[in-house]
């Protein structure tokens, strides 16, 4: 099979499409039904992915659109990471993509706003700058959920976290966003500088800020556990059954010589009809406590001495 190009073409060539991937992500969102105040941030991510792919077909760019693929191949001593949604160019490398990071802010509850700022960074931007995402390529994408559509706090929360953290994150002091070269006229759309390491070429991170509908309603509430259990115990309870309790006879001898065949035999033509009760299920592990209604034992008739 005969390749075209080399690896660094492709990153060219994938680099040179990444102002087409971020305006094909903020005109999908905003034709997308807005998301309740506290969806969780999977269903979203699934939602946008798959109205991506719809678009993309429109559009007819270049790439393959997936969701939820793992790394296979992190930087040294660091876990394999799963990717939110990927946009993957039509080449022989698997390792060359765009990822974009989906995470949620300012999410609305029942009990208030949750900023979740510091997630942001700790478990999404970090991992572009320690080579867990995009390892290959010089670009990557942060795309925030602002369920609260606050995207004016939003952006100020996690650039105050982003200067708490700008060492680990490899910027320079003092670690703030700046104008996004690739779409610099939206005000929605933020760009920082990374060093990953010892490597001179630096990684770009784009922040897509999109927000979600203030008056969006909640998710429907979970029944609480202890209804859960008490209706799981209640579906368990024993049922009653009724079953034939036939009382044994003692085998005896009726004599020297007489078979006890013979015996039994005349037990059986004089026996007590079967009586009926009525015990608990056999699951039931405790059974003490049954009564079992039987007739009184009836000893068989001597038999006629000859």
């Amino acid at each position: 099979m005969t390749q075209v190009g080399s690896p660094a073409e492709w990153i060219d060539l994938l680099e040179s499409q990444v102002p087409a991937i971020v305006d094909l992500v903020v005109q999908t969102w905003e034709a997308m039904p807005s998301p309740a105040g506290d969806e969780l941030e999977d269903v979203v991510s699934e939602a946008l992915c798959r109205s991506l792919r719809r678009s993309r077909t429109l559009s007819e760019l270049p790439f393959r659109i997936d969701t939820q693929l793992v790394e296979l191949d992190p930087a040294a001593g660091e876990d394999q990471g799963r990717m939110d949604i990927v946009f993957s160019p039509l080449v022989p490398r698997e390792d060359i993509y765009f990822c974009l990071e989906c995470k949620r802010l300012n999410v609305r509850e029942a009990a208030g706003v949750r900023p979740y700022f510091a997630e942001y960074v700790n478990f999404g931007m970090l991992r572009f700058v320690r080579g867990q995402y995009a390892r290959s390529v010089r670009f990557g994408g942060m795309l925030a959920f602002v369920l609260d559509g606050n995207v004016a706090n939003a952006m100020e929360g996690v650039e105050r976290n982003i200067g708490n953290h700008h060492g680990d994150l490899g910027m320079a002091a003092p670690g703030t966003f700046r104008s996004s070269s690739v779409r610099p006229s939206d005000m929605r759309i933020r760009e920082t500088e990374h060093r990953r390491g010892a490597d001179p070429v630096p990684f770009l991170i784009q922040h897509l800020f999109m927000a979600g509908d203030p008056t969006a309603p909640l998710r429907p509430a979970t029944p609480p556990l202890a209804s859960a259990k008490a209706k799981t115990r209640a579906q368990k309870k024993p049922s009653a059954i009724s079953i034939s309790v036939v009382p044994l006879p003692r085998q005896q001898r009726m004599g020297a010589g007489r078979p006890v065949n013979r015996t039994a035999r005349k037990w059986r033509e004089h026996a007590p009809t079967f009586a009926e009760a009525s015990v608990p299920h056999p699951a039931a592990s405790d059974c003490s406590g049954v009564e079992l209604k039987c007739p009184p034992m009836v000893r068989p008739p001597r038999p006629i001495a000859a």
